[in-house]
Order: structure tokens, then C-alpha cells, then sequence
């Protein structure tokens, strides 16, 4: 059927080209337009399950909290700089439209004038007998320390040389759009004023270590991403040098992005940070299909054809390999698009949807716009592309088939053993840009201060509840600290007000009489900077459990999650966004990959109908995907949500490539000996290998581990697919090819 709607197609599209861009461009716009009024989530967010109960429970408490909005300022310079500073710093911050408060000193006033109400008792006691005995030298030395002591703890904001600034961004980075600005605008803000003060400023926490990173991988890619779009398109004028036909060529893709983009968030109620990434399918996969066609038209063309006849030849010739191609890389996306898991979902769904309207476009629109440009004299080149060292390369498979087959064989299976090595990456951190300052300055913030950035959260009805919580976290090996208003709250506060008032005629001490007088603090007379990090909005009591490292491990972050639950199970923290995002347990992923290669298998079976054609036409993309994989596991990279991305791109790029040199090859028998066949197609293979892998180059030099896989992946396994395709593929069907009769 598809052969005859092939065959049939050109001449209608050579009748009536017109209408064939008409009724192509104008529902890509349609569902363009649509992307102007849904709802757009482009921040982490949008790669979480929300309807997870962990997920949703961190959600619920990080909103009421606004715990993922809050980072830390470590100030650094001179002792007798360093207050001032902090003081121009926090009123600086708070004139950012991206912050909301910043805490920058301890409220000592309310501290002191409550100071007998907090001491610890054996303090408390030892005032109360000085009042009553000014000379009981035991108490006066008891009293001394202990004050010494409890001063020394209230250091949340405060070292030697250094200073803490705690600041609310406006936006979690959770729910803040990637690349946002706001971090940058208050940081710059922030460094200039520490500068005219003589100190320095360092930031730490998810808003800082978010937007580090992109800006360092945004820094990079910014002026190399320009050099690899020039080298792509020096590759395309090897094909093509008229640029109205490289637009044409561009037409269909940027239509089919923006439509896709659309239409999938339609279908999903939302376009997530997934729909970024599908830029790169688009004009990886996208620009294969043209090429095939160009490639063939020029080959067609250089035959003697007129256009419209290489035109009808092209299509009818590579026509069936593109759809073939496009339907089983499509078909991949899709059941990509069944696993439970967000990210994979708009993933598998952009790519299945985006790859079946781009096979449309290419199919459809793009010989529309070479028949218009050709009747305004704006003809694609006649000449043939040539590769040197191709037709060598596919002679040597048909003469010595048997040694490329052995060799292949052991290459392939010395890769594979390198599998025993493969791991998936859960820390982030090593999956991050490795010029990320907030990582650092969390590490000393727990040195220093015992303060990590990412607590574990848990809200308690009661005080009690609280200190109760407190008490059973630092209980545990997972968790070193604990902390909540029961800290600052001693439980025998109404009976230190009943022994102050009982001896308020007596108190000769005038920070006793003082607070005899005032009674006990109650939670709704706390200061702004202790009522925020203690009470919740609802009048609940926040306990924060510290591990001892600010780890963004999926895996560990498991484990604390495990061991704060027990304690409490509502207990959450960020790193429930690491565990979901980052941990290694995704059973689910070996049935994907089993469900996309049993979907290849029968749609190889269904195109070529015949066992033998299946194997060689299944070898490219084993061997290649074979060959990367395991290089990639000797030299010790890491897979990762990323590389996650980016296999399905490769095994539908592999797959692609066997389909149409097998169909050349049986298409041109008795005309064609399987090499020259290989070689006929291997032009475009080549061709689409070097556009897809150059356009990938810009990611190695980011120093980014994530990004480095992802292009590594592409960079060694289409190659291997490339070589497969045109020296693998000629032996295979020489030596698999029936004997005739003597």
C-alpha cells in the first residue's frame, strides 16, 4: 500500500503543488498557535510525577515552607567589615524582584530580653541563686559558662571572618523556568556591593546550583554551537548549494517542531522541559529524511532524468526506506511513551508524534517546494555526491565477506564484555556542569556551620511533638542534627515563670525581674527570622533533620527518605526529587527496551518479509548500539538520564540506515551488485551521520558530564552504524545469498 501511495504521489504533487503547502503549513500553524495559551512548565517540576505520594507530599510542604526558594550567602573578608557589609548585601538583595526576604542578623534584643526563659535549667538555676545569694561563687562560675556556651551556639549567622546571609527567592527553582534570570540579577547585584565592601560572596543551594550550571553550559555551547551550525551546513551544501533548497529543507522541520510542541501539550495539559529536547530529534532525525531524498534526486537526476521524472524515481526508490525508517523510530517513542515515568512520557510522545508529522512534511511538502522553486528556475543539483573511500569500503565486504563478518563479530563481542562495567549514574552532582561554585560552598557550609542546605522536613501538631521528632532524628546514624522550636523552647518554661514571679519581690537581677515581668515567649511573639524557620503558616512546628552531606544521590537519597520515614512518615525533603529523577531503580526500563526491540523485529519482519533480509537489515543498528555501548562502558562513562534521552535517537537512527541499504540492495538486483547498492545509499548514510554527529560536538566541550554522554553516545555509535551499513550489510547478503544451480 505504501509502495503505491509512493508511486502515486508524485504526480499529484507535481499537479497541484500549491495546494500540497497549503494543506500542510496551515495545520503546523494551527497547533503552533496553541502553544501561546497552554501551560507551559519548563523547570524541574515538569520531570516529576506529581501524582507520586512522595512527590506530591514534598510538593505540598515545599510550597507551604517555600523550602526550595531559599538560598544561602556565605560572606567572607575582615572581621570589621564583614557587618556592614552583610547589611548592605541583605538590603540590596530585598530590592531584586527575585527575592522576597533575606536574614541576615541574629535578633539578639528579643534573645537576651528572654534570655532566663532559654538558657538550659541548670543555668536558669544557677541565676536564680546568684539573685538570691550574689556571692555563691559556684553558680556565678556555672552562670558564666553556660552563657559563654549558649552564645557560642547562636551562630547560625556568624563565624569568625565569615557571615550568613539566608535568602527567599521568589520562585522555587522547582517550579522556575530553566535559564531563568532571576539568580543571575540578584547574584551580580550581590558581588558588586560585596566588592565596594572589600569582601566576597559565595551562594549555595538549589536556585544557585541550578542556575550555575546552565550558565556554565550555556557560557560554553554559546559561541561553539554557532561553529558546529556552520559545519552542518557546509556538510548540506556537499548535497545542496542553493540556499532557497536548503529552506525548503528547513520549512518542514521548524513547522513540524513548532506543531508537535503544540499538539503534544493538547494532549498532555502542559509542555514540559521534554519538549526542549525534541529539537533534537526533529533535526537529527528530520534532515535524514531529506537527505535520503536528495541524495536519491541528485543520483536519479545524474542518470539522465528531467526533474519531475528523478522526483517520481526518488520517492518510489527511497521512499519506502524513509517510511520504513520513520515509522519504526517513531513506533520506539512511542512505547518510550508508556513507561511511568514523566520525563519518558513527553519524551516518547514528541518523539513518536514530531517524527510521523515530520515524514509527513518531508514526504509531502518538501517535493512541493523543489516543484515551485524548480518552475522559478531554482533547480537541485544534478551531480551525484560522491564520498571518497566509500566505494572501497563496501568492495572489501563483497570480496572478503567472511574475514569482515569474523572480525566484525569479535569487535562487537569484545565491546560487549565491557557491559560488566556498566553503571547509571544517580548523584547529580556528577551529572552537572563540573564548574558549579554552589556545590562547593554547601560542602563547607556543613564543614563550618553544620548546616546543610537540604534538610529533611517533617511538620509536628505539638512542641512536644517536635522536640519528640528532634530527639528520635538525631537518634539515627542517617541524620547528625536535628533542630526545631523546641530548641529554642525549653519544656519548664511555665515553671521558670512560676519560680520568677514567686520571687519577683526579690530579684535584685534585673534581667530576672525583666522576665518575671514580661512572662514566657509565646510562638506567635517570635521574631521574623525564628518564626520562619519554626513554625509553619498553619501554626504547626517545623523539625529539620540534617545528614551529614548535602547529597544530590538519587540512591542515597533513598536511604535518608527510608530513614526519616520511619520516624515519621509524612517526613520529605528535596531529595525525593533526586531519588525520583536520579535513583537506579527503574525496573520499568528493561521492559521498555525489550518492548522497542520486539517492535523493530516485527516491523523489520512486516517490511522486509523474510528472515534473512530481517538479520542484515537489523545489523547496523545491533552492531553499532552494541559497539557504543560497550566502548562507552570500557572508558568508564556513566548513563544517565540524559544518554536516556538519546538511545532511542540512536537506535532509530541505526535502524533507519540498514532499512534503506537493504531496500536499495533488493531493489537494484540484477542492476546493481551489492556494494555499488550499499555505496548508492551510503552517500546519504554518510551524510547524516556527519550532520547528526557534528551537531552534537558543541556538548563535549561544555564540561558537562551529562551533555559529554549524551554526545558520545552519538559520536561513536552512528559511525559504527555508518560502517556497519556499508561493509557489513555487502557481506552479509553475499554470503547469506541463495546458491543457484550449477
Amino acid at each position: 500500500m505504501i509502495r503505491r501511495l509512493l508511486e502515486r504521489l508524485p504526480g499529484a504533487i507535481v499537479r497541484r503543488p500549491g495546494r500540497f503547502v497549503v494543506a500542510t503549513v496551515l495545520p503546523c500553524l494551527v497547533f503552533t498557535a496553541f502553544i501561546a495559551v497552554i501551560p507551559i512548565d519548563v523547570g524541574m517540576l515538569s520531570m516529576l510525577d506529581k501524582s507520586h505520594p512522595d512527590v506530591q507530599r514534598y510538593l505540598d510542604i515545599t510550597r507551604t515552607l517555600e523550602l526550595g526558594a531559599r538560598m544561602i550567602g556565605v560572606v567572607e573578608g575582615p572581621e570589621d567589615k564583614l557587618d556592614a557589609a552583610g547589611a548592605a548585601l541583605a538590603e540590596t538583595l530585598e530590592a531584586q524582584d527575585g527575592v522576597q526576604r533575606v536574614f541576615h542578623e541574629l535578633p539578639d534584643a528579643w534573645l537576651e530580653a528572654n534570655e532566663p526563659y532559654l538558657v538550659p535549667r541548670p543555668v536558669f538555676d544557677a541565676w536564680v541563686a546568684i539573685a538570691k545569694n550574689p556571692v555563691d561563687v559556684g553558680a556565678l562560675t556555672t552562670l558564666q559558662e553556660g552563657l559563654e556556651e549558649l552564645h557560642a551556639e547562636r551562630t547560625m549567622l556568624r563565624r569568625d571572618g565569615l557571615r550568613l546571609l539566608e535568602i527567599k527567592m521568589t520562585l522555587d527553582p522547582l517550579e522556575a523556568p530553566m535559564g531563568g534570570a532571576d539568580y543571575f540579577i540578584a547574584a551580580a547585584a550581590a558581588e558588586d556591593v560585596a566588592e565596594a565592601h572589600g569582601v566576597t560572596i559565595q551562594f549555595a543551594g538549589m536556585p544557585a546550583v541550578g542556575a550555575q550550571d546552565q550558565a556554565q553550559v550555556f557560557k560554553k555551547i554559546y559561541w561553539v554551537s554557532p561553529i558546529g551550525l556552520l559545519i552542518v551546513l557546509l556538510l548540506l551544501r556537499m548535497v545542496e548549494r542553493r540556499p532557497l533548497q536548503l529552506a525548503a529543507v528547513a520549512l518542514p522541520m521548524v513547522l513540524s517542531a513548532g506543531a508537535t510542541v503544540g499538539l503534544v501539550g493538547l494532549l498532555m495539559g502542559q509542555i514540559s522541559a521534554m519538549e526542549a529536547f525534541f529539537g533534537v530529534l526533529i533535526f537529527g532525525l528530520g534532515v535524514d529524511f531529506a537527505i535520503h531524498l536528495m541524495v536519491r534526486l541528485r543520483e536519479e537526476r545524474a542518470r539522465g532524468l528531467s526533474f519531475e521524472e528523478g522526483l517520481a524515481a526518488a520517492l518510489r526508490g527511497a521512499g519506502p526506506g524513509i517510511v520504513a525508517g520513520g515509522l519504526t523510530t517513531a513506533g520506539a517513542f512511542a512505547i518510550l511513551a508508556m513507561a511511568p515515568d514523566v520525563g519518558a512520557q513527553h519524551l516518547g510522545t514528541s518523539g513518536a508524534l514530531g517524527l510521523l508529522l515530520c515524514l509527513v512534511l518531508m514526504l509531502t511538502l518538501l517535493p512541493a517546494l523543489w516543484v515551485l522553486l524548480e518552475r522559478r528556475g531554482v533547480s537541485p543539483s544534478p551531480r551525484e555526491l560522491r564520498v571518497p573511500g566509500l566505494a572501497r569500503l563496501a568492495r572489501i565486504g563483497v570480496e572478503r565477506p567472511w574475514t569482515v563478518i569474523v572480525l566484525s563479530m569479535i569487535v562487537a563481542g569484545a565491546a560487549l564484555s565491557g557491559l560488566r562495567h556498566a553503571y547509571f549514574e544517580t548523584d547529580l552532582e556528577n551529572v552537572f556542569s563540573r564548574e558549579v561554585p554552589a556545590l562547593r560552598t554547601a560542602e563547607r557550609l556543613v564543614a563550618e556551620f553544620e548546616f546543610n542546605p537540604q534538610p529533611w522536613v517533617v511538620l509536628a501538631d505539638t512542641l512536644d511533638e517536635a522536640r519528640r521528632l528532634a530527639d528520635e532524628f538525631e537518634a539515627t546514624d542517617t541524620f547528625v542534627r536535628a533542630e526545631s522550636l523546641g530548641d529554642v523552647f525549653p519544656e519548664d518554661m511555665e515553671g521558670r515563670a512560676d519560680i520568677l514571679r514567686s520571687l519577683r519581690a526579690f530579684l535584685p537581677v534585673p534581667a530576672l525581674t525583666a522576665a518575671a515581668a514580661a512572662g514566657p515567649p509565646e510562638p506567635a511573639d517570635l521574631p521574623d527570622l525564628i518564626r520562619e524557620r519554626f513554625v509553619a503558616p498553619d501554626g504547626r512546628f517545623v523539625v529539620r533533620a540534617y545528614a551529614e552531606k548535602a547529597t544530590m544521590d538519587g540512591l542515597v537519597a533513598a536511604a535518608e527518605r527510608r530513614a526519616a520515614q520511619e520516624i515519621h512518615p509524612d517526613a520529605t525533603g528535596m531529595g525525593i526529587t533526586f531519588e525520583h529523577t536520579l535513583g537506579g531503580d527503574r525496573p520499568w526500563l528493561k521492559w521498555v527496551f525489550l518492548g522497542i526491540l520486539a517492535f523493530v523485529v516485527s516491523l523489520l519482519a512486516v517490511d522486509t518479509r523474510s528472515l534473512r533480509w530481517l538479520v542484515i537489515a537489523a545489523t547496523p543498528v545491533l552492531f553499532g548500539t552494541a559497539v557504543c555501548l560497550g566502548t562507552l562502558c570500557w572508558a568508564g562513562v556513566s548513563f544517565n538520564v540524559m544518554t536516556t534521552v538519546v538511545i532511542p535517537l540512536l537506535i532509530g537512527l541505526g535502524v533507519d540506515d540498514g532499512i534503506h541499504v537493504v531496500h536499495r540492495i533488493r531493489d537494484a538486483a540484477g542492476t546493481l551488485t551489492p556494494d555499488l547498492a550499499a555505496v548508492s545509499v551510503g552517500r546519504a548514510i554518510t551524510m547524516t551521520t556527519a550532520t547528526t554527529s557534528t551537531s552534537t560536538l558543541a556538548f563535549l566541550i561544555a564540561d558537562h558530564p551529562g551533555l559529554e554522554s549524551l554526545a558520545l553516545v552519538l559520536i561513536v555509535g552512528l559511525p559504527m552504524c555508518l560502517l556497519a551499513s556499508v561493509l557489513l550489510v555487502p557481506a552479509l547478503t553475499v554470503v547469506t545469498a541463495p546458491r543457484t544451480p550449477a
